[in-house]
Order: structure tokens, then C-alpha cells, then sequence
């Protein structure tokens, strides 16, 4: 990570509030404070803002890949959704019908007796094990309360994260539950909503069952957990990034919405939050985070944000028709088939569409973005020609970057050289290797638009043009375009270096870095 600032060896541990040196143990940290705590100030404060609250705002300078905040998860678990895969409640391994067991305690699903023990697990188990209901929590049929086999497709794990964060109440911890609570939970925006009404059948009528989980368990704090959680949650991956769990981290909570995001965000193993500056943040401006999909339209990202986390989202990017210049939510002109259609009033669902050559009016732009996301969903990811075929039904509808069309061509330059009928890359053939090229260019054009700074997405999509490239010479005998490919491996090399070691990412960026070498190497000899 770096050296020591006390005695120049290598050091690990940063201080904990402005990250800007290191030290190689507690005790230089301890010598050098006298001398750091003169220049030593927290890259952010919490201030209010107008219309949005709390938020992070920078304090001073912050330059880009400086580190902004470091912050260890306080809850996790399997997300509030309706249906959610069955996961172990002590490691977060998938289960099967054939491969679960019940905690002896509380008879919550689990991968294996050893996970009985998991301190993940410890605070629904220590709610539950005392009731003489057991585990019917847990279950959704009302019949298989006391089956001796219950079956893994009625499991409810809806309840598992709001008795998590009840732990801390129970167990004395009251300012981690202060601080839960203290979080923004959109409670009048909630009234009334299915989201209201999910936590009601799935978690109220269920936890008013118990008799022993205390008065802190009140309907009102289930439903005020779950609008906290709902607006504050963060997507977690785990089990080697198959599993997706949610984690809150209230300080990072405190990041301003932006579809036009500031800052970079790694997870560690151990659920530790990293914020990174993705490019220099002046001192005064709002640390922005997105809890939108990049690639999704305008219309697609404020939906999802209005009902997800109950606001409605203003910034450069959803007030601009195109985007910054992506044209992510750009039609074909139908009529002089020259021009783009583009919405007048983005922030406004019933806008009008029009083209900006002639003029054209097109309507039920809305309902057309829906229908068609919906086939596309429908397309397993390893279905190359499926995802072939949509772009030629589509490809005279919509522009070429295009949301439904950049994710499927951003699909598609991934599954060529990894899939079924390319499962080795040295079977692909000139034209479909030219096709890789060409679709990993406009990832990579509208990434840069997009995604500017330290970007994992452009890091990945440097590592997949390098290779096309390296690839499409070989097949076709011609030369290797060297220096384009040197310049994209360091790039990606650069990008990914934020990522943590055992992640995915970083581990394409070791092999990015040893591609790298190996070519600087050829490039060497050839200077000689």
C-alpha cells in the first residue's frame, strides 16, 4: 500500500481520518502525530443541503484516486426482495434441496452444522431460539411449522436483515442503533406503497407471532427499518461474486445521488467499503455516488430510483436529452431517417419525443422502452445468437449506443471467445473477431463518456479491446497494432489496480499487467 512516514519500510495500516500517510505499526503512528495532526483534515464533511439533505460534501482538494472514506459494514444480509435465492445464513453459500441443514437452535436454513456457529448468524438465532414457534419465521407455509422436513422453496429470509439491525438493541450497542435509525427512511413517501405492504405480510404479521423479541420490535420500527434499508442499502457481492447480498454503511450513506458519479466504490472480503475519488473533487463540491445502472435510459433510471429509493433524480445527466453526448436513450428517426428522436423534457415521463433533423413527434416512447427491456431480460446472457438477433430486429429502431443496444453488444463482445460455439479464442474468425473490435469500441466510446476517470467498466473494457486486437492480428496475419494495445493494457492496469486483491477485476488486471510486460518486452527487442 505504501512506506512507513516514520521509517520508510512498507506499511499497510493509513490514518483512519484523512488517508494520507501510512505506517507500519501502531506505535510510529503514535510518533508521528505531533507532526501529522498539524496538516491532518477528513476529506469530507456532513452538511444539510437544500432539497436533499444530509450529505457528503469535500472539505478540502481531493485528488483523483485519493481515498475518501474507509468503512466497515455494520449489518448484511439477504436483500428485502419477494423472491430471492435461498442462501445459508451463516456464510451466504446458495442452497439446494439436497444440500441444506437446519440450525439445532433456531432452525434457520443453513449450507452446514459448521455455520451454526457463524457470527453472521448469531443475532436472528439468538432472537428465535427461545420461542417455542422455532423457526416458522423462516417459512412461509403455516402447515410445515413443526415439519420434520420442511422444504427449501417456502423459505422467507425477509425478516433475517430487520433482526439483525434489532440486534444491536438488544444486545446494549445503542449508538450503532442510533445510528441506524437516524438514516433516511422516506417514511410519508412509503404510505400507501407495495413496499409498505410486502414488509407487512412478510416480516410484521410474521415477527408478531413471538412473544420474547421485545417492545423495541414494533410495527412501526419494522417499517422504518425497511424504508431505511430500501434507501441507504448497498449491493454487496460475495461467495466470489455469484451471490449478491445487501450492507449498510451509514457514513458512506451520506453520498449525494449522482447518475453522474464522482467517486469509486471497492469492497473488500470482509465487507469493508473503500470511496475513492474517480477525479479530482473540488473543495465545497457534493460527493456524488449512483445507485442507478449505467447503461439504462434516462426514463428506465429515474423510475427505478423514484420507487427504489423515493427520489426523483436532477442531475447534469438526466436533464440533458442527450446524455452528455452517450445518446443512451436515443431513437431512429423513422421518417427522414437521418436524425435521432430524443425526449424535450427528459425529467418529464410524459414528454414529448421528437427528431432533432425534422422535427417528427413520436409517441409511447415510455411503453416501447419497457416492452423491449423486457424481451431483452428474457435472453440468457450466454445466448450469443439471441443477442445477435435482437440487435438486427432493433438495430433500425434505436441509435447505435443505444441502451438496449450498447448492453447487448457490450454482452456479446464479453461471450465471443468465452461461449458455447467460441469456447476457445483461437476458433473465432476474422469477421467475428472484427466484430468484438467493433463492439468493444463503442463500449468503450460511451464508457469514457459516461464513466470518466478510474473506472473498473473502463478498465474491463480496455482489457477486452487489447485482447480483439491482439487476437483479430494474429487471425489475420496482419501486424499487431502495438502502441494502441500498450496504451490500453495500462490503462486497464490502471483502472483495475483499486479493485481489491481477491476480487474478479484485479485478477483480470494482473493479467492485464502481464500482458503488458510481455508486449513492452517485444516492443524493447525491436528498438535493439
Amino acid at each position: 500500500m505504501g512506506v512507513c512516514v516514520v521509517c520508510q519500510a512498507d506499511a499497510e495500516s493509513q490514518c483512519s481520518s484523512c488517508y494520507s500517510v501510512t505506517y507500519c505499526n501502531r506505535e510510529h503512528q503514535k510518533q508521528d502525530w505531533s507532526s501529522h495532526k498539524k496538516i491532518c483534515k477528513k476529506p469530507y464533511n456532513v452538511q444539510e443541503v437544500p432539497k436533499m439533505g444530509r450529505c457528503m460534501v469535500a472539505a478540502k482538494d481531493i485528488q483523483m484516486g485519493d481515498i475518501i472514506l474507509k468503512e466497515k459494514c455494520i449489518v448484511h444480509g439477504p436483500s428485502l426482495e419477494e423472491s430471492t435465492t435461498p442462501l445459508c445464513l451463516g456464510c451466504y453459500r446458495p442452497l439446494s434441496e439436497s444440500s441444506f441443514v437446519t440450525c439445532k437452535l433456531c432452525k434457520a436454513p443453513l449450507c452446514s452444522s459448521k455455520c451454526e456457529s457463524s457470527p453472521i448468524h448469531t443475532p436472528e438465532c439468538e432472537e428465535l431460539r427461545n420461542d417455542s414457534l422455532g423457526y416458522y419465521s423462516f417459512w412461509n407455509k403455516t402447515t410445515l411449522m413443526r415439519s420434520p422436513s420442511p422444504k427449501l422453496n417456502y423459505i422467507n429470509q425477509s425478516i433475517v436483515l430487520v433482526l439483525r439491525a434489532f440486534g444491536f438493541k438488544k444486545r446494549g450497542d445503542i449508538k450503532t442503533w442510533k445510528e441506524i435509525m437516524s438514516l433516511e427512511s422516506h417514511d410519508e413517501d412509503r404510505e400507501g406503497s407495495e413496499r409498505e405492504a410486502f414488509l407487512d405480510k412478510n416480516v410484521i404479521k410474521i415477527l408478531n407471532q413471538y412473544s420474547n423479541l421485545g417492545s423495541h420490535v414494533t410495527p412501526k420500527n419494522i417499517q422504518m427499518l425497511g424504508g431505511i434499508f430500501d434507501t441507504n442499502m448497498f449491493e454487496l457481492n460475495v461467495q466470489g461474486g455469484s451471490v449478491s447480498i445487501s450492507g449498510l454503511f451509514p457514513k458512506a450513506a451520506m453520498m449525494a445521488h449522482s447518475c453522474f458519479k464522482n467517486t469509486k466504490v471497492t469492497f473488500s472480503e470482509d465487507h469493508v467499503m473503500t470511496i475513492y475519488a474517480r477525479v479530482p473533487i473540488s473543495k465545497g463540491d457534493l460527493i456524488y455516488h449512483s445507485y442507478a445502472k449505467t447503461f439504462h435510459t434516462t426514463t428506465q433510471r429515474r423510475i427505478e430510483l423514484y420507487y427504489g429509493k423515493y427520489f426523483s433524480c436532477e442531475c447534469k445527466r438526466c436533464l440533458d436529452p442527450t446524455e452528455m453526448g452517450s445518446y443512451i436513450s436515443a431513437l431512429k428517426c423513422q421518417n427522414c431517417k437521418e436524425g435521432l428522436i430524443l425526449s424535450e423534457s427528459p425529467l418529464d415521463l410524459n414528454s414529448a419525443w421528437s427528431c432533432r433533423h425534422c422535427s417528427f413527434v413520436l409517441n409511447g416512447v415510455p411503453l416501447l422502452e419497457r416492452n423491449v427491456r423486457m424481451e431483452m431480460e428474457s435472453i440468457p446472457k450466454t445466448d450469443f445468437r439471441g443477442l445477435e438477433l435482437f440487435i438486427e430486429k432493433y438495430s433500425d429502431t434505436f441509435g447505435s449506443s443505444h441502451s438496449f443496444i450498447l448492453k447487448a453488444k457490450q454482452l456479446l463482445s464479453v461471450a465471443y471467445g468465452r461461449y458455447a460455439g467460441f469456447k476457445e479464442n483461437n476458433t473465432m474468425d476474422a469477421e467475428t473477431l472484427g466484430k468484438k473490435v467493433e463492439y468493444c469500441r463503442l463500449v468503450l466510446k460511451t464508457e469514457r463518456i459516461i464513466e470518466s476517470g478510474i473506472s473498473t467498466r473502463i478498465g474491463m473494457a480496455c482489457y477486452e479491446l487489447a485482447m480483439a486486437l491482439k487476437l483479430l492480428s494474429e487471425v489475420s496475419q496482419k501486424s499487431i497494432p502495438k502502441h494502441e494495445i500498450k496504451n490500453l493494457l495500462e490503462e486497464a492496469v490502471q483502472s483495475l489496480s483499486y479493485e481489491p486483491l481477491s476480487s474478479h477485476y484485479r485478477k483480470l488486471g494482473i493479467q492485464a499487467e502481464m500482458e503488458l510486460i510481455e508486449l513492452r518486452s517485444n516492443l524493447l527487442s525491436k528498438t535493439r
